[in-house]
């Protein structure tokens, strides 16, 4: 297994912008304190989020249950289901067009035949 190298210098990136360093920062140390930026970001809100929108599963903690195969066929089966109607009992596949792989009966390799 390959492990990874750890550095054990400082990290170059990021260190000259933070506050107290001996660079200057690209944008003054005011203007992350700034409460007035802080209400501009509270005021824009997203348009595509509904303010009248509420989770429909918040209370409940259940997970969901999965149905087996055998289950959704059965649920099928006892409900009423008008003709033409299609459901996982009523599709099938149609014939493949590569033809079938075939194997050999002592060892179970693949062998082809003519």
């Amino acid at each position: 297994m390959v492990s990874k190298k750890k550095s054990t210098g400082p990290v170059s990136e990021g260190i000259d912008s933070l506050p107290g360093s001996s660079a200057p920062s690209p944008v003054p140390f005011s203007a992350l304190n700034d409460d007035d930026s802080k209400q501009d970001e509270g005021a824009k809100r997203p348009v595509f989020k509904s303010k009248t929108f509420q989770h429909m599963n918040k209370s409940s903690n259940k997970k969901k249950a999965w149905k087996s195969l055998k289950q959704i066929i059965a649920q099928e089966r006892a409900q009423p289901m008008p003709e033409g109607c299609v459901h996982y009992s009523g599709i099938e596949a149609p014939p493949s067009f590569k033809p079938a792989k075939k194997y050999s009966d002592l060892l179970g390799f693949l062998v082809r035949f003519l």
